[in-house]
């Protein structure tokens, strides 16, 4: 007998988060959750199709790849001794160890595909070594830090969609959300203060000529912003990396056949199979419905509040807002309303734990989800109430 989607999402969370906590595999925990919540709503003959459809789906095949030849040029660039040399020539033009260890992940945030956090994460990885930061603090950095960008970058597909159902000019709405990335920048310091106030100044010859090392991943950002397919994108940049460094074979070999290159795609079609099946049972559409008999601004704070659990709950923000942004149009169609929709629920995407980049950063640092919750709760907690203080006192 099939449970009510909302009451099997409630047990999906609850049994995902207690293997979380008992240390079991990531991939083993989403696969888990998404089977069991599968069971509960879905006919027989749906859940073998909602994990066909998780491997068909063109969008989740190219995230699938691009998160897989990430994680190869990732390889690349530690097995090569690249990642070194090219921290050290950051650090040196840089200066201070807090403007380059927070600015790497932000500026790696223009690569607008999921998972994309990996790009960032040997450079942070490397850094936080320098300064004994920790790895769950450094995977904290990793994702925080990467995450201003979206909100504010019109090019960015949060961006683009919400204005598609609104009406409002992706300008409009990236200029808007503006204070939220500068909220965040500042909160984002908070859990790490003392770790990066201070930090050791990298002596380098001639960090600029060391800096073309960095010129694949700002290729692969250009080449997205064109509009070219993130996997294409993704494989310019490897073999842009592969002509620059020239690697040995072997250490080619190691890059590519590694046993983390095949974690990230499993763990990348777990994160994706859980959304597909909370689709697939109709779990965002109940959701709402059960807030659509409020008073005009109780609705209206009801339905951001929902496409934030939404994002939560999907792992993805484009599911959430695709449902929440013609309704908050409908009762508030004002450029404000829709504005905090979209950074209320980026911020319940940012802590989902089927979110790719805060599943492939927590696989990266060999870390667990309740170890980088300890400083990214709080933070986005923080960030949450000054958000609601900004959007509703200016």
């Amino acid at each position: 007998m099939m449970l009510n989607p909302l009451h099997a999402t409630v047990i999906a969370i609850i049994l995902l988060f207690t293997l979380l906590y008992r240390k079991v595999n990531l991939a083993i925990s989403l696969l888990t959750a998404s089977l069991t919540l599968a069971v509960l709503t879905l006919n027989p003959p749906q859940i073998p199709l909602a994990y066909y459809q998780t491997i068909i789906r063109p969008i989740n095949v190219d995230v699938i790849i691009a998160s897989a030849v990430i994680a190869v040029m990732a390889n690349i660039y530690r097995e090569s001794g690249i990642i070194t040399r090219l921290s050290n020539a950051i650090m040196a033009v840089l200066k201070k160890t807090w403007v380059a260890i927070t600015l790497i992940p932000a500026l790696f945030g223009f690569l607008p595909v999921p998972g994309g956090a990996l790009m960032s994460a040997p450079l942070v990885s490397e850094i936080s070594n320098k300064i004994s930061l920790g790895n769950d603090k450094a995977a904290y950095v990793n994702v925080w830090f990467r995450h201003l960008i979206a909100p504010i970058y019109p090019l960015t597909q949060i961006i683009i969609l919400t204005a598609a159902l609104s009406g409002f000019d992706v300008v409009q709405i990236a200029l808007y959300n503006i204070p939220l990335a500068l909220i965040m920048y500042a909160v984002g310091f908070t859990p790490v203060y003392k770790n990066l106030r201070s930090g050791p100044t990298s002596m380098v010859n001639e960090p600029h000529r060391t800096l073309i090392f960095i010129a694949p991943l700002i290729i692969s950002v250009f080449v997205v912003v064109l509009g070219i397919n993130v996997v294409i994108s993704t494989l310019i940049g490897v073999l842009t990396l592969i002509s620059l460094v020239r690697p040995k074979a072997s250490v080619l070999t190691k890059s590519i056949f590694n046993r983390d290159v095949g974690m990230v795609i499993v763990t990348s079609y777990a994160a994706l199979s859980v959304r597909e099946v909370l689709v697939l049972s109709g779990f965002p559409t109940m959701f709402v419905s059960l807030f659509s008999d409020s008073q005009s601004t109780l609705l209206t704070m009801s339905i951001i509040l929902v496409s934030a659990v939404l994002g939560f709950m999907l792992g993805i923000p484009t599911g959430a807002l695709a449902v929440t942004v013609p309704l908050i149009v409908s009762v508030a169609p004002e450029v404000k309303f829709v504005s905090l929709t979209l950074v209320i629920t980026y911020l319940g995407y940012m802590i989902s734990p089927s979110h790719l980049c805060l599943v492939l950063t927590l696989r990266f640092f060999k870390t667990h989800l309740s170890n980088i919750y300890r400083y990214l709760l709080p933070s986005t907690l923080i960030t949450l109430i000054l958000t609601m203080l900004f959007y509703f006192i200016v």
